[in-house]
């Protein structure tokens, strides 16, 4: 592949390359890349966690207690002899 970069993002580049904190133009693609995935992970997370928020504030939440596991348990053993299939939530 080859790429056209605009003058300013090539001297941000050479720049970048000449301080020596990168050795060659693809480190810094690199290591943009790599910030770049990065960020897309916390935005997604924030993006999570937001949607749980509005969950909890539309009451849309199970309030964990030593029971609760239990109780799951026992209705999945229920549904396992009624040869029921696995949720898609329960699947890994």
């Amino acid at each position: 592949m080859s790429i056209t970069l605009n003058p300013q993002l090539e001297a941000d580049v050479l720049s970048r390359v000449s301080s020596g904190r990168f050795a060659d133009p693809m480190e810094v693609l690199n290591e943009a890349m790599r910030l770049l995935d990065e960020h897309e992970k916390r935005v997604a997370y924030r993006v999570a966690i937001n949607d749980a928020l509005a969950e909890v504030e539309r009451g849309e939440y199970i309030v964990d207690s030593p029971d609760l596991m239990k109780r799951l348990i026992m209705e999945a053993d229920h549904e396992d002899a009624l040869g029921l299939p696995m949720s898609e939530d329960a699947l890994p």
